[in-house]
């Protein structure tokens, strides 16, 4: 008799919504991702925060914010306090990836979804278990009528530390493959995910569509084509150049392929290659500590020269827009989060340059649908140039008036929250006096 397999997708179902899913598998209830999406809208979660008190572990297969990013959220206002099942890597690089959602966030509004102290707690390493490449864990059921399951992460070969997931019933053997946003392609610091070599007959795969029919590119036709297009605004229109990214996924490819052909061709010379993003300098410290997470070619190159790719040769690493007014004026390749252009020194620097003809701006990934970036990319190649108006937002101070109505309406609220507890104080008082009575008459 075959195992008992349930699954329902509680997001994620459309291409540019976060992941998350349900897996209910021989009495073990699984929470397959987590992910949130730029709106931070809590309505997306509505479906999630119902299913939280019923599970028995969270299992995250990246660490970008569409797989982890309503993991605090989740903690802090939803009571999630089961055990949470994920590599290394996507345990660091996700703390990294919500800690600037977070910084970009309050830097514009007054952000309430989730606080520093939510991301601290979602993090806490006491709520994790950190499993290492094929290393398989039991998980029973909290109801205690099943069997359980076991669970194991293979490379995904799209992150460091992303994770295809094997889950198996421990009553039958029956394999669940849990897959999204897997690559079969090898990179410059990951192997590609062989996944027909991984599993062979399961009962089950689950797995997303995204990109399925997107052309396959040659690695050194893609590279080639993306200098000649860094190199025909550096060198043919004295120009820069813009390069959306994320904080701590793809950004580690780019950032790799660009240092080695700046290294090669000593471009640093002439043209400042950048990273910027509020996070950049402790995603790369994190990147060097987690070779043994990527390609048997970067392992083996560091065993034998000492030579760890994430100490980049001529990429420079910045924590805000502001710090490249301390480089030297004139062309300059920026790479700079985030890659919908949402928030981040990436939309600021797209409001600064997008006016003037002789920059460029280069996507590497597609943003949402509706985002800055999708706008941006559905215009071209468009006849006539594009206008778009851009809001930047930025929390300052209070002063003179609206801090004196501010104030005026902060001693409002406790003046009224005062007289509300002493009404309630008097009347518990009067309540507990009334029901004195009926003791001290039995007591004569």
């Amino acid at each position: 008799m075959g195992c008992s397999i349930r699954f329902t997708p509680l997001c994620g179902s459309g291409p540019d919504d976060p992941v998350c899913g349900l897996l209910e598998v021989d009495g073990a209830t699984l929470l397959i991702d987590c992910g949130w999406d730029e709106s931070f809208s809590e309505a997306v979660l509505e479906r999630v925060k119902s299913v939280v008190p019923r599970l028995d572990g969270v299992l995250l297969s990246h660490h970008s914010l569409n797989h982890c990013g309503a993991l605090p959220y989740l903690v802090a206002r939803a009571g999630l306090n089961c055990p949470i099942y994920a590599t290394l890597p996507v345990h660091r690089m996700g703390q990294l990836t919500l800690t600037e959602a977070l910084s970009a966030q309050q830097e514009v509004s007054d952000f309430a979804a989730f606080s520093a102290a939510d991301v601290a707690a979602a993090f806490d390493p006491a709520r994790w278990c950190l499993l290492r490449y094929y290393q398989r864990l039991d998980v029973l059921g909290s109801a205690d009528d099943g069997p359980g399951v076991s669970i194991a992460p293979y490379a995904s070969g799209r992150l460091v530390g992303g994770a295809v997931w094997r889950i198996a019933s421990n009553a039958t053997g029956e394999e669940i493959v849990y897959a999204c946003d897997w690559s079969h392609k090898k990179e410059i610091h990951l192997m590609g995910c062989r996944l027909g070599d991984m599993f062979t007959r399961p009962a089950a795969l689950l797995c997303d569509a995204a990109d399925a029919l997107a052309p396959d590119v040659n690695a050194e036709r893609r590279n080639a084509e993306l200098m000649e297009l860094l190199l025909a605004t550096l060198r043919g229109s004295d120009g820069c150049v813009l390069i959306p990214a994320d904080s701590a996924g793809r950004v580690l490819e780019l950032a790799l392929a660009l240092d080695e052909i700046w290294s090669r061709e000593k471009f640093d010379r002439v043209y400042p290659l950048v990273l910027v993003s509020d996070v950049a300098r402790a995603v790369a410290e994190a990147a060097q500590s987690q070779l043994e997470w990527m390609s048997d070619s970067v392992g083996k190159a560091f065993g034998m020269k000492r030579d760890n790719p994430f100490n980049f040769r001529c990429l420079r690493v910045l924590s805000s827009a502001r710090q490249l007014g301390q480089l030297q004026a004139g062309p300059k390749v920026v790479l700079a989060s985030t890659f919908s252009l949402a928030w981040g020194p990436a939309r600021q620097l797209f409001v600064e340059w997008a006016g003037e003809a002789k920059n460029s701006i280069l996507f590497v990934q597609r943003g949402p649908a509706g985002s800055l970036a999708d706008q941006v990319l559905r215009h071209v190649p468009g006849p006539e140039p594009l206008k778009l108006t851009v809001t930047l937002s930025k929390r300052v101070p209070l002063e003179g008036a609206e801090l004196e109505a501010w104030e005026a309406g902060q001693q409002l609220g406790s003046d009224t929250h005062a007289t509300g507890a002493a009404a309630a104080a008097a009347a518990a008082a009067g309540a507990g006096a009334g029901a004195s009575v009926p003791d001290a008459g039995a007591a004569a």
